[in-house]
């Protein structure tokens, strides 16, 4: 369900990914999520502004905590830091349509759906539909 990763993920690749992730002061890295119980189960990202100037959100949990509600408890926690710390009113994420339950943390979390496209990913051969949302500062401090 990821767009940047192929899979199998070879170590090496994985390696490269986060070091290209790593937090630099800016929009544009990924966090670990982390249970003391279990280390690390996922991972949070704030991306860069894109050309139409809003940044993307991502996501993903490791499938032994689907369901759970980590993934909401996560990005609430990030997003709500994150916006706040670099100023941001807005910010964007999409799901691949055949993965609903991401949409599902997403419109928890007071996102709204903005459209509907396409997008390439590694680990597909070819582009896969996507639902797109957009989220306010305001809408997320309703969900919290």
């Amino acid at each position: 369900m990821l767009a940047s990763t192929r899979t199998p993920w070879p170590r090496a690749a994985v390696q490269a990914w986060i070091t290209e992730r790593r937090y630099r002061g800016t929009p544009g890295f990924c966090a670990a999520i982390v249970m003391a119980s279990r280390g690390v189960i996922g991972v949070a990202g704030l991306g860069p502004n894109s050309e139409h100037t809003l940044c993307n959100c991502a996501y993903f949990i490791d499938p032994r905590c689907w369901g759970l509600g980590y993934a909401s408890e996560a990005m609430g926690a990030f997003l709500d830091y994150f916006m706040r710390k670099f100023d941001l009113c807005e910010v964007e994420a999409d799901h691949f349509d055949d993965n609903p339950a991401s949409g599902a943390v997403l419109r928890k979390l007071g996102f709204q759906e903005i459209g509907k496209g396409a997008k390439n990913s590694q680990a597909r051969l070819e582009p896969a539909p996507v639902t797109l949302y957009r989220l306010r500062l305001d809408d997320l401090k309703a969900v919290l």
